[in-house]
């Protein structure tokens, strides 16, 4: 999130005009010391640009403290449905295989990681680890790879 490449680091980015993402300021939500005691709201636009507003910073700094350093925002939702493999297969006829050396011949296609269903739209919760150097962290993500799907052809026969 920090680095902005996740969906909610851009809602105010692209809600700017091409070109200007970064020339102006952006204004947090939250209250703004006026310095006499008393505070205002900071962030006063109305079109989710973060365009307007007392305080304003920078787009990194933005991101960066708000959804970088704020833990409820990097919750997600691990619950997930995995269709791990699918696997299509069929059993030769011995008719068809007349007087090879073989018996049993089964042929399949395979299918791995074929469809997951979660309301994590970031990544797979199932490989979401951080990885330290000194080991893997469970529950928190760093990065991780999209699971792969692979589509597979196997023969198994008997001698």
């Amino acid at each position: 999130m920090g680095a902005g490449q996740l969906y909610e680091s851009g809602i105010e980015r692209s809600a700017r005009e091409k070109g200007n993402e970064y020339v102006d300021p952006y204004y947090l939500y939250g209250a703004a010391d006026m310095g006499d005691g008393t505070y205002q709201q900071n962030r006063t636009d109305t079109d989710n640009t973060a365009s307007s507003g007392i305080y304003g910073t920078s787009a990194r700094n933005y991101y960066k403290g708000y959804l970088d350093h704020n833990s409820e925002a990097q919750l997600f939702d691990a619950s997930y449905i995995k269709l791990r493999e699918v696997k299509l297969g069929y059993f030769l006829p011995k008719s068809i295989l007349g007087n090879l050396p073989v018996r049993d011949v089964f042929v399949s296609l395979v299918a791995r990681n074929m469809a997951l269903w979660t309301n994590n739209i970031h990544f797979d919760p199932e490989t979401a680890m951080a990885n330290t150097g000194g080991g893997m962290i469970p529950g928190f993500e760093n990065l991780s790879l999209p699971s792969t799907k692979s589509y597979g052809f196997n023969i198994n026969f008997k001698l």
